[in-house]
């Protein structure tokens, strides 16, 4: 695809990191072989032009990352809303979560009425912060804003208002204790928290010190004076995902892809307080430069790739695009359930998966994405092993069956995979035989990034090597209304996540089309956890 990045124009504003911003750009982590993208600058004052013209342009799809508030002198938030009226697929940072980012006082007040807990101003408690309520990156934040008297808080707020006298100003407790980061991200329906960062301030610091001004996030940080660590504490890195993902919604970001969400644990209360949801996190920017990358590159499998795959396809099921296509997949395989297993049990990958399930473990329980008839579930059930079993497919009249009803005691599920497992829970082992062709690439990497996330002890894939010339028949003998797609290169660049080891590589005979006498190879992997 080639996707232009809307970025904001510095043109003529001076402002005061633009010498610092490198500019967020996904194709300095993903091959332009893949994906080509190019920038594209938009100027506050000209951005209606400017935006029709790369409209004109015709791009696949638009990542946005303009953002400017109302006070900014560089496009943003009315840029963002005239784009995206443009009937564009717009992947990133829309106008209504940018909205609500630029207004800190509307965010606070949607996050106590859920029930989420933020900073609020206690009457006489101190200490206090004071910090500017529409505006982004610390700005204004140096260890002054903290305050312990009201004649210091009012002293903090003119200062404040003399360099910006429009600016709206937020007065709250001053939360102490350890401070963290979350990159949230959209999955089809999903709202997945990444790993937890925690921010660790030199021996010594005041705990009045303690917290990411504008200096600390943009140079102690990334020099190490500030260290940081991924949450190991299983316990306390979910509760801080949990509040991160309610924080997300609760700020109007879905549909936008992704946001980063602050926080800090109070040490006092040790309860968890929201500083800040941000819609545009600083990642696909030159490694080393932001925590970001380096969260991404650590804790979501497949890396950078696999995540801006995530957006485009989350988006694709966003706007329905694949309905059609899915409803005349579900009517082909209906057609012919009956005859599905007697077919089945000629080819290769029978053979194959009963050779799958009698070399590993199954015990526990099994997600079988793509279940059909429920032949994976027979066999593990034929071979003696305790499982759970549990399925998704898309066709009815593959489920209406002997082998599902009474193999599958776990949910089964209706409806495509790509949506259907975004929001599945966690399963000892995750399987897929025989259906990655019914994906393209992008939905095919999105998918197998969710199984891993989900998976607790294996993964198992097969993926057919489609020939060109099955691809084409496939097409043609049924009207165009189904296309296949042969994912085995996807596979390959996907790679090993971290933490996981590849126990398992083969490339087999998979079937021979009834419909084309077309021979079919498949690659078939298994992935288990590295523990």
């Amino acid at each position: 695809m080639r996707i232009c990045l809307v970025q904001s124009s510095y043109e003529g504003t001076n402002y005061p990191f633009e010498d610092d911003d490198d500019f967020g750009d996904p194709g300095r982590y993903i091959d332009s072989t893949i994906h080509q993208f190019d920038h594209r600058f938009i100027r506050k004052a000209t951005e209606r032009s400017d935006i029709d013209a790369i409209c004109d342009e015709k791009f696949d799809m638009y990542m946005n990352w303009m953002w400017g508030g109302p006070r900014d002198t560089v496009a943003g938030i009315t840029a963002t809303e005239y784009l995206e009226s443009k009937g564009v697929v717009v992947l990133t940072n829309l106008h209504m979560p940018l909205r609500i980012h630029y207004d800190k006082p509307l965010y606070y007040h949607l996050a106590y009425n859920f029930g989420l807990r933020v900073p609020t101003n206690e009457t006489g408690k101190f200490p206090k912060i004071v910090k500017y309520g529409d505006s982004c990156a610390s700005n204004g934040l140096d260890l002054k804003s903290v305050c312990f008297t009201d004649q210091e808080v009012e002293w903090r707020r003119q200062l404040l208002l003399q360099t910006q006298p429009d600016a709206s100003i937020v007065v709250q407790n001053f939360i102490c204790g350890t401070e963290f980061t979350v990159v949230v991200v959209e999955m089809g329906s999903a709202v997945v928290s990444l790993t937890p960062l925690q921010f660790i301030f030199p021996p010594g610091t005041s705990p009045y010190h303690a917290f990411l001004t504008s200096e600390n996030k943009f140079k102690a940080v990334r020099d190490g004076r500030i260290s940081t660590k991924l949450v190991e504490d299983s316990l306390l890195s979910k509760k801080i995902e949990r509040m991160a993902e309610t924080a997300f919604k609760v700020a109007g970001m879905c549909g936008g892809g992704w946001a980063r969400v602050d926080m800090r644990l109070e040490d006092e209360t040790n309860r968890l307080f929201v500083l800040e949801v941000n819609p545009i996190p600083t990642a696909f920017y030159p490694k080393g430069k932001f925590k970001a990358d380096w969260i991404i590159e650590s804790t979501f499998p497949g890396g950078h790739l696999a995540l801006f795959e995530t957006f485009a396809a989350t988006k694709l099921m966003k706007l329905g695009t694949g309905i059609a296509e899915q409803a005349a997949i579900a009517e082909v395989f209906s057609t012919f359930a009956s005859q599905y297993d007697s077919i089945l049990v000629n080819e290769p990958i029978n053979a194959v998966i009963e050779e799958y399930v009698h070399s590993f473990n199954w015990d526990g329980s099994v997600l079988d994405l793509g279940c059909g008839t429920g032949v994976l579930g027979r066999k593990i059930h034929e071979k003696g092993t305790n499982a759970l079993i549990s399925g998704i497919d898309i066709s009815p009249g593959m489920v209406d069956s002997d082998s599902i009803r009474k193999y599958y005691k776990g949910l089964v599920q209706i409806g495509s995979i790509q949506e259907l497992v975004m929001i599945a829970g966690e399963f000892n082992h995750i399987s897929c035989f025989s259906t990655f062709q019914y994906l393209d690439s992008i939905t095919f990497t999105a998918v197998l990034s969710r199984m891993f996330m989900l998976a607790r002890n294996s993964v198992t894939v097969e993926v057919d090597d489609l020939p060109e010339s099955y691809i084409i028949e496939m097409e043609k003998h049924t009207g165009n209304r189904i296309r296949n797609s042969n994912n085995v290169s996807a596979l390959r660049r996907f790679g090993t996540p971290l933490g996981w080891k590849k126990v398992r590589d083969d490339y087999v005979p998979a079937y021979n089309s009834p419909h084309f006498n077309i021979s079919v190879s498949g690659c078939v992997l298994r992935f288990e956890r590295d523990v």
